[in-house]
């Protein structure tokens, strides 16, 4: 079983293991003076360190030790006020596992008000500190599921849910672990969110469940039906088309639970990370088919109405895999795999009518043509019903994902490249390239924004290497030409400034812009599928060679028809055909290189690049040939 921070996925029930929280007691550790003369602000230093979830080191315990058992005087006692009175009460709480962890908080945080702590307050202040540190260490709240897994029992989501609610309610928030892996029961994780507390993650395999109905969902007429139909158009129609979002998310969450853990790794935040489809929807005001369908889903159940998220295998754009001319290339069976064929997602929703019938309504955010309404007149038909929409390929899924936000992550650890459209259409596209290593706009996406940072060629693109390093200056050109010098940063700042309303840009585009370039090379090494890291390796091998095979293409046309000719001479015939039979193998190398991308084979990659660079300088003399005795007998070639 998994011990705290472990990345790695339990695939054995075999026991709860909740680790330490804290590795070492002596991380920030404050310099004490002799137990008679800890000052209050060295007592105030103590609370902040416990704050952060860091454990006490010996010699702090004992200077406190030392000091909680000073005798006081009867004066003293007399003197020590109300405020030792409650440290004293929520001590005990904390003890007696009361559940009042937020009074303590206030308790010690209340120090910061004293200018001068008594003496009877300071013991009594040093007593609570001595009790929140051995909290630290503390997890009775999971010994339940212990003890049902000891006997052999499963432990259900419930039973989790309950250990996971006492042990906020009990334990001190360990912030300073945000992001990490706090314990693992079979296919089920716990980690710490970014204030430090315990959350259930979604199951990291699709769920799904059959599409019921609430009641919401009965005795329906047709006004109402059209309710329905309406609440997806809200949410669809008009929506900019946008699956840059999740990256930029996550990304942020790295961000704000690195800045209470430290040596939080990437690859444990991605693990943590839990996007939501209506939190991305609502903030960003746009989405892919997974935010939308998520998103629409949660607006029925705000009504009292269920619907349920169904998946297709349909084979878009953004499930091919990273490579040159990828349409025409391999599948790609990795992200296949972890997306579990979800690569569309849709909504299904089932309704009786007045009448009494079973009915159903299927809506589908395809962003492009098509019909994305459908009404059908039974739902389990298998000729006209529900079920002829949603399986039209055996891989679908026809049934209720229950964690969409799982498979919208899955989905996001496949985009090399993403985009986010601007309200116009698919036409404007701003877009993040983790190969090529930039954020840029196309010319439908920058046309018209003025006072746009453009670079030498005219076009918005920024370096996400320069980002890293944001207050260097670049050269941009922004008013009629004029070139100026702003950082990468200010360049960044301006095109969020111009193009905020045409992509609906949250205020926090560019931090989050600025710590995704910081970890770009990470991303792609830890957190997106292979072949990420092999295609961006062999980038350059990559074009070049499509590059190659694009150049001496349209040859290979003219020479078959120069071939099948009568009127051509069998010499140049016989040249035009060992072009065709070069080009043919030159295609099928490149096929071979397409699947060592796809297979994670740098190597093969190259040497099958360096192949594809000879044949074409083959084919190239080979041309030249086939032209110059063409033109000496003067043979015409179209």
């Amino acid at each position: 079983m998994n011990s705290l921070g472990d990345s790695s996925i339990p695939s054995q029930p075999s026991q709860v293991h909740v680790s330490d929280p804290i590795v070492s007691g002596n991380q920030g550790k404050v310099a004490l003076g002799p137990p008679a003369k800890i000052t209050d602000q060295e007592i105030k230093q103590l609370a902040n360190k416990l704050f952060k979830g860091d454990r006490l080191s010996q010699s702090e315990l004992q200077s406190l030790k030392s000091l909680t058992e000073k005798k006081l005087g009867f004066f003293q006692r007399l003197g020590s006020g109300l405020f030792k009175v409650k440290i004293d009460r929520v001590r005990n709480d904390l003890l007696n596992k009361k559940g009042k962890i937020a009074n303590t908080h206030k308790a010690m945080q209340k120090l910061e008000s004293f200018g001068m702590l008594t003496v009877g307050s300071r013991r009594a202040m040093a007593k609570l500190l001595i009790a929140y540190d051995q909290s630290l260490q503390q997890a009775p709240s999971f010994g339940k599921a212990q003890k049902l897994l000891d006997k052999g029992q499963e432990v259900s989501e419930n039973t989790l849910r309950e250990c996971i609610q006492a042990h906020n309610k009990v334990a001190p928030p360990n912030i300073r672990l945000a992001g990490t892996l706090a314990l693992g029961i079979g296919d089920r994780q716990v980690f710490y969110t970014k204030k430090g507390l315990l959350e259930l993650a979604p199951p990291h395999k699709k769920t799904t469940i059959p599409i019921g109905m609430a009641k919401g969902n009965l005795n329906l007429d047709q006004p109402q039906v059209e309710q329905l139909k309406d609440v997806f158009k809200d949410v669809y129609e008009g929506t900019p088309y946008n699956n840059m979002s999740p990256m930029l998310e996550f990304v942020k969450f790295f961000k704000e639970a690195k800045e209470s853990n430290p040596n939080l790794t990437l690859h444990q935040a991605y693990l943590a990370f839990n996007p939501s489809p209506e939190e991305l929807f609502d903030k960003y005001q746009s989405g892919d088919c997974v935010i939308v369908a998520g998103k629409v889903q949660a607006a029925f159940q705000h009504m009292g109405v269920e619907a349920g998220v169904v998946g297709q295998f349909t084979r878009p754009p953004w499930a091919d895999p990273p490579i040159p001319n990828n349409r025409e290339g391999p599948a790609w069976p990795h992200y296949d795999k972890v997306t579990e064929n979800v690569h569309h997602c849709a909504i299904a929703l089932k309704y009786t009518s007045r009448s009494g019938e079973e009915k159903g309504l299927y809506m589908d955010p395809l962003f492009g043509s098509g019909e994305e309404i459908k009404e059908v007149d039974s739902y389990d038909d298998r000729n006209h019903g529900m079920k002829t929409l949603i399986a039209i390929d055996s891989r679908d899924t026809s049934e209720n994902i229950t964690n969409v936000g799982h498979i919208l992550k899955m989905q996001m650890a496949g985009k090399t490249k993403m985009n986010l459209m601007g309200k116009a259409g698919m036409s404007q596209i701003c877009g993040i390239d983790l190969l090529n290593g930039n954020i840029y706009l196309n010319g439908e996406g920058a046309k018209g924004l003025k006072g746009l940072p453009l670079g030498a060629n005219g076009r918005f693109s920024i370096k996400l290497e320069d980002l890293k390093d944001p207050q260097a200056t670049g050269n941009y050109i922004i008013v009629e030409g004029e070139a100026v010098q702003m950082s990468h940063r200010e360049a960044l700042e301006k095109f969020a400034e111009v193009a905020k309303d045409r992509f609906q840009l949250p205020d926090d585009f560019v931090g989050n812009m600025i710590v995704l370039a910081e970890n770009a090379e990470e991303i792609v090494k830890t957190v997106l599928l292979p072949p990420a890291q092999t295609a961006k390796d062999t980038l350059k091998e990559a074009n070049g060679a499509f590059a190659a095979l694009k150049s001496v293409e349209p040859k290979s046309y003219e020479y078959a028809r120069l071939a099948s000719r009568n009127d051509t001479p069998e010499d140049i015939k016989k040249m035009a055909k060992e072009y065709q039979a070069k080009f043919t193998k030159m295609n099928a190398e490149f096929s071979k290189l397409q699947k060592a991308i796809v297979q994670d084979k740098p190597d093969d990659v190259r040497m099958l690049a360096t192949e594809i660079g000879k044949l074409k300088g083959e084919l190239v003399a080979l041309c030249l040939v086939i032209e110059n005795q063409s033109n000496d007998q003067d043979i015409t070639i179209t």
